[in-house]
């Protein structure tokens, strides 16, 4: 499988790493749970985090699942910021949800899944991340757990530059490819 999982703590910079490997060619979906918060806002919505938590899961969700069914037949690697894994573990945490009700069938993604950790010195709150550091700390234990449970490879990124997690990653697909 070519579709590739970005997953991790919030703030590890997962969205700068979707970007410098969007530039260096490689297909890249951005993170939905970013996108239904814009989305969100600019409707007046309150399908937010920090309004209506069951409602921005479902969307992000269902913004995850949309986004698998959109590059379904695409042969070269893609790299998801985030996906249904997260969304899962979330409704999992906040709502009960079986992890594997979200998955609707296998898991969609490859088996590898690359893993961001917690980096306290590159961690901001802003207008979409209005949680704390130790929320964020949280949800990534959460989902770790919930990568060894369905029993996915993690690739843990290294601390390092943008240039060499972009090296990183691209020499772990191509190495699983």
């Amino acid at each position: 499988m070519h579709k590739f999982l970005l997953t991790g703590c919030s703030g590890g910079g997962k969205s700068t790493l979707i970007e410098a490997l969007a530039g260096r060619g490689i297909t890249t979906v951005p993170e939905p749970g970013r996108r239904v918060i814009a989305a969100a806002q600019a409707a007046g919505s309150d399908a937010l985090p920090w309004q209506n938590l069951s409602a921005f899961l479902a969307d992000a969700l269902e913004l995850a699942h949309a986004d698998l069914a959109r590059l379904k037949e695409t042969a070269a690697p893609v790299v998801f910021d985030r996906g249904v894994l997260d969304a899962a573990v979330a409704l999992r945490h906040h709502c009960g949800t079986p992890l594997d009700h979200s998955f609707r069938g296998a898991f969609p993604y490859a088996s590898c899944v690359f893993v961001a950790p917690d980096w306290p010195d590159l961690f901001q709150v802003d207008a979409e991340r209005r949680h704390s550091l130790q929320d964020a700390q949280a949800e990534y234990r959460r989902i770790l757990t919930a990568i060894r449970e369905l029993r996915l490879e993690p690739v843990f990124l290294p601390r390092t530059t943008v240039a060499d997690r972009v090296s990183f990653v691209m020499n772990a697909i191509r190495s699983r490819s």
